[in-house]
């Protein structure tokens, strides 16, 4: 080969195996697909080391190879609009911050499925409250979750309506809509 010709058969050489690189499948999920489902929730960390940054979720069932899914978080509203029909537990939560550090909160193993979703539909898993567990002084921090009096389903939907992906979710406004006028009746 000329060297002209070299450098550009090198070339293409090494662009066919970029474009083949570039073509590798990803699994694209439309969050606007009716047959989704959301889990939702608020915790309040304001006693707390650290604010909430993000929360997690385990497909329990189906079994799965990839089983975690992550919440959208924002002002303590946590959601994820993309499950199917399956089993899931709330898995951990945390956050960071200059002096609290990062923290990471595990919630307990579950004794059974969890949070089972049956058909498309809005699953609440209530709205809590951080509260930091009295331990030994060379003990391990410890903490607890309590209910929030006063804190509704309808309250944090409201919160949801008011996020980005929400917004630009038309069918998922709709959903959260029809949910709140069914619970205010």
């Amino acid at each position: 080969m000329s060297k002209k010709i070299l450098p550009a058969f090198v070339t293409t050489i090494l662009l066919f195996t970029l474009a083949g690189c570039a073509t590798t499948e990803t699994v694209d999920y439309e969050m606007d697909d009716p047959l989704n489902s959301m889990i939702f929730g608020y915790v309040d960390m304001e006693d707390a080391p650290t604010g909430l940054d993000w929360a997690s979720l385990k497909q329990v069932q189906p079994a799965s190879e990839t089983p975690y899914w992550s919440f959208a978080v924002e002002d303590g509203a946590f959601f994820q609009p993309y499950l199917r029909e399956g089993a899931y537990q709330l898995a951990a939560f945390g956050g960071s911050s200059f002096l609290g550090g990062n923290n990471q909160y595990n919630f307990p193993e579950y004794g059974s499925d969890g949070i089972v979703v049956t058909r498309p539909g809005l699953y609440f898993v209530g709205a809590y409250r951080y509260v930091e567990v009295d331990t030994g002084w060379l003990e391990q921090d410890k903490f607890d979750l309590e209910p929030i009096e006063g804190m509704s389903e309808i309250d944090v939907l409201r919160m949801l309506l008011e996020h980005d992906d929400i917004k630009d979710s038309p069918n998922w406004q709709r959903r959260i809509e029809a949910r709140i006028r069914a619970l205010s009746k």
